[in-house]
């Protein structure tokens, strides 16, 4: 397959041939840079499903499929549905790494972000920070601030009615090493670009049901470099059910969720995903398990608390179902959690 392409390899022999052409080549040599940048970006487009096109973030989230837009109940709420965060008693801050397709040669695919959500009787703020990179090649960013609200005392209904939206930055940068930067060609003048745009997300727990429906990148902002290219508007719709404890089951739910992105030009993605997650011993130790028509995922916790503090410590593991050659994505998530009086 081509994402078992040698790229630093390539990028290396790719430079030495650019080295030794002569100052007249230099049309041959910006045609042989963009051979590279458009083989690596069909790799990130076509086989690795980038964060701009929804690859889903979270450990829990990943855990249960990326099926989280009806649950939303952790400080990664806003990557899902920015209504979640108004669920959150306590103050979080944590930090998530992803080592995306582990075992491909050569391809270092990461995924990281720091979060924290602080609730008040004004409502709940968060902020979160992402990157996802190939390292020395390529990077994804996105900075957020986060406000979500419980509407239901003042539409008068008896169960919680949360609403929030996501003031976001996105942006993206090529890296280039000093040889190509040296080659002074117009075509590598801009190498990154970023753009603005909000989301909004409902979530509505009537009973022991939820139901939870986010909308994002409303504006479909243009990141192009040198043309358009817009991130793609992704609608998404999720339900969950909250059984009652049973024996040594607690906190027993089932979700699923349906997600549509429709980039320009192209066939729409929609994207059907389904989970589970169990705790036990008094919401100490938890499970998860879940996949769509692109992977299986499962993942556990360990959560412990200290007086009015505690730490929860998450992993999980998605085995992609068509790529091969890779050990699947491991994800682990530190979290701190302190309790505030509201």
């Amino acid at each position: 397959m081509i994402v078992k392409m040698r790229l630093p390899r390539l990028n290396r022999l790719a430079m030495t041939s650019i080295k030794h052409f002569s100052a007249d080549h230099k049309i041959m040599k910006t045609k042989f840079f963009l051979f590279l940048l458009i083989t690596f970006n069909f790799i990130l487009l076509t086989c690795l499903y980038p964060s701009f096109q929804d690859i889903g973030w979270g450990v829990r989230a990943g855990s249960m499929g990326n099926s989280f837009t009806a649950v939303a109940d952790d400080v990664s709420a806003p990557l899902w549905n920015p209504a979640g965060i108004s669920q959150l008693e306590m103050f979080e801050t944590t930090f998530m790494y992803n080592k995306l397709f582990a075992g491909i040669d050569n391809v270092n695919l990461n995924q990281m972000f720091v979060a924290a959500v602080y609730p008040s009787q004004m409502g709940s703020f968060g902020i979160i920070a992402t990157d996802f990179s190939l390292w020395n090649y390529y990077k994804e960013n996105m900075l957020s601030v986060t406000y979500s609200n419980d509407f239901s005392e003042y539409i008068k209904l008896k169960f919680p009615v949360m609403a929030g939206i996501n003031f976001k930055y996105l942006s993206h940068t090529y890296i280039l090493d000093k040889r190509t930067i040296d080659i002074d060609d117009p075509v590598f003048e801009k190498i990154s670009a970023g753009a603005f745009s909000p989301d909004i997300g409902i979530l509505l727990k009537p009973y022991n049901f939820s139901f939870g429906v986010s909308a994002l990148n409303i504006l479909q902002p243009d990141v192009g470099l040198k043309t358009e290219d817009k991130v793609p508007m992704i609608i998404k719709f999720g339900a969950a059910y909250h059984l009652n404890d049973w024996k040594i089951f607690e906190n027993i739910t089932p979700t699923f969720d349906v997600s549509y992105r429709k980039p320009n030009g192209d066939k729409a993605d929609i994207k059907i995903s389904g989970g589970i997650e169990i705790w036990f011993s008094y919401h100490t130790l938890g499970f998860r398990l879940g996949g769509n028509d692109r992977e299986i995922a499962t993942g556990f916790s360990y959560n412990k608390t200290f007086g009015k503090s505690g730490l929860q410590i998450d992993y999980g593991f998605l085995f992609p179902i068509e790529l091969t050659a890779t050990s699947g994505s491991h994800r682990l998530s530190l979290t701190y959690k302190y309790f505030l009086k509201r």
